[in-house]
């Protein structure tokens, strides 16, 4: 598959939603007018989910009449096998119906009628998608080697020098994955994460929380609820710091829900990282709702499949 003047898919799959488009594959510029975003009931049965993506994905395509999809690209969660398509989804109250399911076989062959049955179908982490899409189009194309994470109902991460993901070696975690590293009384996600907020905030105030947002909003008001951005800032610069010094990383650049509310823990995320000795750029990505769209539709482009395809992930 060579990259050319027709289109790659860029597909994001997230828990309750699906969002794709139509991406020109050498630019990676998105074609006009091509998003599509539409819920989809992660706790479905496996026929209404696989439906579900292949209606939207249809739709894309669709919507670009005079030219031709050179294939779809997938920043899908984990865990997922992510070389051979087969989804591992189990106790993550997310896409169980899928679990052990040949998901790049099933969805090729549904969408193979109207699509053409050649069409070759790749899957990447999505924070790892989010990454490479922010590196090749986003804040992260400035820097050499940038860590790169993704703050919400998860937190996510991955590691890239010259626009490639590292997964393995001295400076870096195994598969760029920080969530499951061990952190104060219990791992890195416990801390990093909305349910982190959540559960802080009920704590604190005794009420329960609708989310990051909410309890941002409630920072101008209640101190409580501006020490608990601060508090997630020393966690988040505590746990890089020293990662970010063992890969040599340029940047950090931040995506994910709650890096709408980055004004409000930068400063203790920047001391918290000065004080153990890293100093790199740290920023909000700028296209955080089209990254990892355009880092999945990157996996058509040979050139760049051909140098990560072995280092993906089995689960």
């Amino acid at each position: 598959m060579v990259v050319g003047g027709d289109f790659s898919v860029g597909v994001d799959i997230g828990g309750s939603h699906i969002a794709c488009c139509a991406v020109e594959p050498g630019e990676g510029h998105i074609l006009e007018g091509s998003i599509v975003d539409v819920p989809v009931d992660g706790k479905a049965d496996k026929s209404h989910i696989l439906d579900a993506w292949s209606e939207a994905i249809r739709t894309v395509v669709d919507g670009q009449a005079e030219r031709s999809p050179i294939g779809i690209g997938f920043a899908m969660p984990g865990p997922f096998d992510y070389r051979t398509g087969v989804a591992k989804f189990a106790g993550t109250d997310k896409f169980e119906s899928l679990y052990g399911v040949h998901v790049a076989e099933e969805l090729a062959s549904i969408l193979g009628s109207s699509l053409g049955s050649s069409l070759e179908l790749r899957f990447i982490n999505d924070a790892t998608a989010f990454a490479v899409g922010t590196a090749w189009r986003g804040g992260g194309r400035d820097f050499a080697r940038i860590v790169a994470v993704t703050l919400g109902t998860g937190f996510g991460s991955a590691f890239i020098d010259d626009g490639i993901p590292v997964v393995s070696g001295d400076d870096v975690p195994e598969h760029g994955c920080l969530w499951h590293l061990p952190f104060k009384e219990g791992i890195a996600d416990d801390y990093i994460s909305t349910r982190w907020f959540e559960n802080e905030y009920r704590k604190m105030t005794g009420r329960a929380a609708a989310g990051v947002k909410a309890i941002a909003e409630a920072a101008a008001d209640r101190p409580v609820a501006g020490s608990l951005f601060a508090d997630f800032g020393v966690h988040l610069g505590e746990l890089l710091a020293p990662w970010v010094t063992a890969f040599d990383a340029n940047a950090v650049i931040l995506g994910g829900n709650v890096a709408n509310a980055y004004e409000l823990f930068a400063t203790p995320l920047r001391e918290t990282l000065e004080k153990h000795g890293a100093t790199p750029a740290v920023a909000v990505c700028p296209i955080r709702e089209t990254a990892a769209l355009l880092g999945a539709a990157r996996l058509l482009d040979d050139s760049f499949w051909n140098r990560i395809r072995h280092d993906l992930p089995r689960k």
